[in-house]
């Protein structure tokens, strides 16, 4: 039983060590074999939309955070949805009113449930700049 709970700190622990470049990484992945998307290149449009979401709600909702990940895939997809809309109204020059967010729901939820837990504002240019390679600069093989 206490191996079992010291197995689990454990993973915890590595799971709030990993960093941004990592997750990016782990994103990248994940998109490319899981969502519903069939091109490498569309990840990275919509990986800008999640993440202007993610800045935009740290600048703007603090601790009222909606970039969190909810019960159900679904949960968390209807309001990232709705924080897109507010990024829409807020940047007018960088997205389009009809713009919208094509991943699938799973791959919304996964997104958020990766990206949740940093602060990309509080984050080294360094660590953005790795993590964003980890989708312009990533060649998928195979």
């Amino acid at each position: 039983m206490v191996e079992e709970m010291l197995q689990g700190i454990s993973s915890r622990k590595e799971m709030f060590s990993r960093s941004l470049p990592d997750v990016f990484r782990s994103l990248h992945n994940f998109l490319y074999t899981n969502s519903n998307l069939p091109r490498a290149e569309r990840l990275g449009t919509e990986m800008i939309r999640l993440i202007f979401c993610k800045i935009y709600d740290e600048l703007h909702n603090g601790q009222e955070s909606l970039f969190y990940p909810g019960r159900t895939h679904k949960e968390s997809y209807d309001r990232i949805i709705r924080l897109f809309d507010q990024v829409k109204r807020s940047f007018p020059d960088v997205f389009a009113p009809d713009e919208r967010i094509h991943l699938n729901e799973k791959a919304v939820h996964y997104v958020i449930s990766e990206l949740y837990r940093f602060s990309l504002l509080g984050a080294s240019r360094d660590a953005i700049g790795e993590a964003f390679q980890a989708f312009w600069g990533a060649r998928p093989e195979g």
